[in-house]
């Protein structure tokens, strides 16, 4: 049966999410979250998609992202997934499916919908128990936000009362 199309039309921003299949820690190295950073770095440009906030677990991630097209994201996604599970399937000697589904998909409507994903996201490790501070986990966007440095997430540089307009979608005043 063939899968639901995105309904989503013209600008958007939403958190997404990928699972391991069956729940399989397929980022428990950190070599792994490392390898999908990387790939998050190496092809956000290509795909014109602004990376707002990210965190990466043992067995899933989240992604909240923003793209002029709903398209652009469903092939920056359906690229870095596919890469990424022919590196893993490598690494690992088998063979298979590697992610649980393609992705979900969330759509944010609004600021206050917007900040508390960002935070949500942030605090994924610290509710795992994996770290006591958000600031104390590697594989986060979390830190990006502590510093002024130009990071590779677009939200101190984007999401700003200077450019309202680049985030219409929202539908802020």
């Amino acid at each position: 049966m063939p899968r639901k199309s995105r309904r989503l039309l013209g600008e958007t921003v939403c958190h997404h999410m990928v699972q391991g299949i069956n729940k399989e820690e397929i980022f428990k190295t950190e070599d792994n979250k490392e390898k999908y950073i990387e790939l998050l770095k190496k092809y956000y440009k290509e795909f014109k998609i602004d990376i707002i906030a990210y965190c990466i677990m043992d067995n899933h991630v989240h992604m909240l992202l923003y793209a002029n097209d709903i398209k652009q994201i469903s092939n920056f996604m359906k690229n870095i997934n596919s890469i990424y599970a022919m590196y893993y399937n490598k690494k690992t000697d088998r063979v298979g499916y590697v992610f649980r589904n393609r992705f979900k998909s969330v759509p944010i409507m609004d600021r206050k919908q917007l900040y508390t994903c960002i935070k949500y996201i942030h605090m994924n490790p610290v509710k795992a128990g994996k770290v006591k501070e958000e600031s104390d986990y590697r594989y986060s966007s979390y830190n990006d936000y502590l510093t002024s440095l130009p990071g590779f997430t677009s939200f101190n540089r984007e999401v700003t009362a200077s450019e309202p307009s680049k985030f219409s979608a929202l539908r802020i005043m």
